[in-house]
């Protein structure tokens, strides 16, 4: 499979940042997805090209110009909410989500250790899971802590831990779900265009630079 550039190289950064969609849309067929920390919604959002392409779901953030922002251009459901307190499986059962989530997106940057700690992961499993923890700028605490809660549910997986932005700088860990998902290992922490190396080991490419 021939992985191009996603559409933020021409479009301004719409989409994510690290190929995060494109991780996704290698693994799972159109489906939906829970947002939480979509920011704007359309720049550095992990899930506005999955929506482009048909998927839907819930976009969460705290920011109320950013909720506004999502309201405005785009399909789903934008929830103006705090990560950290948010009661998430009354959410989920409000809008009868099925209790496996295809896709969950974190990108609650300074809040994430408290926002892990608040979801659900007891009562909803995900397929996949991408995570922010900027390991290079804040240190491991969060992608600990991340890991810590993780590791109580042995069906879920650290397929790419470390996903680098640039070369040497960790910014996230992408999970996948082994009941649902052969068992993975990718890594690309030396790699010349980190990401990129993960989406391309996932789509039996050698790693080098995107087309």
């Amino acid at each position: 499979m021939k992985i191009t550039r996603p559409l933020w190289e021409s479009h301004g950064h719409a989409g994510s940042l690290q190929g995060q969609d494109a991780f996704v849309s290698l693994l799972l067929p159109c489906r939906h997805f829970i947002d939480v920390g979509a920011g704007h919604g359309i720049f550095k959002n992990n899930t506005w090209n999955l929506e482009r392409a048909g998927w839907r779901g819930l976009l969460f953030d705290r920011n109320p110009r950013a909720i506004e922002n999502c309201r405005l251009h785009r399909q789903s459901q934008a929830l103006c909410i705090d990560a950290r307190t948010f009661d998430f499986a009354a959410c989920f059962e409000e809008h009868k989500l099925p209790k496996i989530l295809d896709y969950v997106s974190f990108d609650v940057d300074a809040a994430t250790i408290e926002a892990v700690a608040n979801f659900p992961f007891e009562e909803y499993e995900f397929l996949v899971m991408t995570i922010e923890h900027d390991l290079w700028s804040r240190g491991p605490e969060a992608r600990d802590a991340v890991r810590a809660r993780m590791s109580k549910f042995p069906h879920y997986q650290l397929a790419a831990p470390d996903v680098c932005w640039a070369k040497d700088k960790p910014v996230e860990d992408w999970f996948i779900n082994t009941r649902y998902f052969p068992s993975a290992s990718l890594n690309a922490m030396n790699a010349e265009y980190p990401w990129w190396a993960v989406i391309q080991q996932l789509a039996g490419e050698k790693p080098g630079e995107p087309a």
